[in-house]
């Protein structure tokens, strides 16, 4: 839950609670390096400055975009979060209607904003009580607005976190033992994010092998990465894109909800079974100093036109850390090639002017300075493989009174970042420990609290409905002076992950490493 100010729960536990919002957007994407966070007693309420829930969360460079305020023409904003079952990656959007009488946020219309109703705007969305308003949302408009006869303009948003799912990976990434923030910490630096704009845990997993090539889907690799830490990556309210390792999870109620602040609960009928868990790996080691490829004489001739250049690439059958550099001459410890002049087959220069080696391929670009061709007719390049050994990883885990009673429920995971049998462990036995009974989930709507956030543990007490619940679903909708909150939860049991030199053995923390 985000931190808050005394006045503000008092405003949000009181019988009667003043509403307000606010609502801006950035059509020319300018920069404001004047922005600050919002201070108490010197900043201007609804003002440009951003309050801070939290002291130690820095500015970010979405914070920075010259937002005009856009809050009078609210009609309505829609607003939500959810988790992605089993709950790793999260995600958010916004809906946002504008009043549009004068054409303002019309294409071609000749406002003010004309050249700039464009997608992918930023946008800020805001809530709270008697002008204290926290951080909701921070995004990107997905698309221009839709327009209706003239009179509306709504926009559709996705979180940050969101737009980066979408994008490709723009260089080669090969590490090796790199533990699951230290990949992240690559990806996003690919992107130009600075590291004031994320918050990571040190992973608990660690890789023996990263290897990534150039268009490689981020949201692909973020979502393997937290499955095979059982961790969670989100972009929380203020835009700080935060990562926690299982180990860092919310263990205790941090909020309660009774017939006080509960207009309508009722159960969904909704639940996730998983009894037996299935994960698949396939397990590599690196290898010594080897040939990784090798083209013989007789094959394939490799011509380099005169005074020309010509790329030559190679499918390699393993990734490899490193590969060396080919050199003239032949040579049966490292990397070689020979080249002959075709006329006569007279020795001649061939020049390597650059390598590239990227997941399962290595590109050699040759240079020929001589006023005749050249043949490349033998070589043989060297490299440390990662190969992969015997049949890998096949796990399975089950519950078996949980399929005496419902049925095999099977969670099938394949992922190669899992390495062991022991972090199949420490994955399968959690899972298990959660979802191998009916966990009931609960729909409510309740007094607003702006400040609940995904996976906050809340106490609720409402008729049969009395337990601790996960917070996995925030919805939320302002409009005609009106307020309300959604919430789905799923019953949960409350466990701390087994830890050396910490955890009891025989005691109740769940094996996690």
């Amino acid at each position: 839950m985000q931190l808050t100010t005394t006045e503000f729960d008092t405003l949000r536990d009181g019988n009667v609670t003043p509403i307000s919002w606010a609502y801006r957007m950035s059509f020319d994407k300018a920069y404001d390096d004047n922005v600050s966070f919002f201070t108490l007693d010197s900043s201007v309420l609804d003002g440009i400055d951003v309050l801070a829930p939290d002291n130690n969360d820095p500015i970010q460079q979405w914070d920075k975009y010259t937002y005009a305020p856009y809050t009078d023409r609210v009609i309505y904003m829609e607003w939500s979060r959810e988790l992605e079952f089993p709950f790793s990656v999260s995600s958010a959007m916004a809906d946002i209607q504008l009043e549009n009488t004068d054409n303002y946020f019309t294409p071609n219309s000749g406002s003010l904003i004309d050249q700039y109703i464009l997608p992918k705007r930023p946008i800020r969305l805001l809530a709270g009580f008697n002008g204290l308003n926290i951080p909701q949302f921070v995004g990107i408009t997905e698309k221009s607005p839709v327009i209706e006869d003239h009179k509306t303009a709504t926009f559709h948003a996705l979180d940050f976190l969101s737009e980066l799912y979408t994008m490709p990976i723009t260089e080669t990434i090969s590490m090796q033992d790199a533990t699951t923030d230290e990949v992240l910490v690559e990806i996003f630096t690919q992107f130009g994010m600075l590291p004031s704009q994320y918050t990571l845990d040190t992973g608990i997993n660690v890789i023996p092998f990263v290897f990534f090539d150039p268009d490689t889907n981020a949201g692909g690799i973020f979502r393997d990465l937290m499955e095979a830490e059982m961790g969670n990556l989100w972009l929380d309210e203020t835009g700080q894109i935060r990562f926690n390792n299982r180990y860092n999870t919310v263990n205790a109620a941090v909020y309660t909800f009774d017939k006080t602040n509960v207009l309508d609960i009722r159960g969904n009928g909704d639940t996730n079974i998983i009894n037996a868990v299935k994960i698949n790996a396939d397990i590599r080691e690196l290898q010594v100093f080897q040939p990784v490829y090798t083209l013989t004489t007789g094959g394939t001739a490799f011509i380099i036109e005169p005074n020309s250049s010509k790329v030559f690439n190679i499918s390699l059958t393993d990734p490899c850390t490193t590969v060396t550099t080919p050199t003239l001459g032949l040579s049966s410890v490292t990397s070689w090639f020979t080249a002959l002049k075709t006329s006569d087959s007279t020795a001649s220069t061939a020049t390597i002017t650059g390598v590239s080696l990227k997941t399962n391929s290595y590109t050699i670009f040759f240079s020929n300075p001589n006023v005749f061709q050249v043949t490349i007719d033998a070589m043989e390049v060297w490299g440390t493989p990662a190969k992969v050994i015997d049949k890998g990883i096949r796990y399975k885990e089950i519950n078996q009174p949980s399929i005496d009673k419902y049925g095999e429920q099977v969670l099938v995971i394949d992922n190669n970042f899992i390495q062991s049998t022991s972090q199949c462990d420490s994955l399968a036995i959690p899972i298990l420990q959660s979802y191998s009974i009916y966990a009931g989930q609960l729909e409510l709507e309740v007094h607003v609290n702006p400040a609940l956030q995904l996976n906050d543990i809340l106490y609720i007490d409402v008729d049969d409905y009395v337990g601790e619940y996960r917070l996995i679903r925030i919805q939320n909708r302002l409009g005609d002076n009106n307020f309300t909150q959604k919430l789905t939860v799923v019953d949960t049991e409350i466990f701390n992950f087994f830890q050396l030199d910490s955890s009891l053995l025989d005691g109740p923390d769940v094996l996690g490493i």
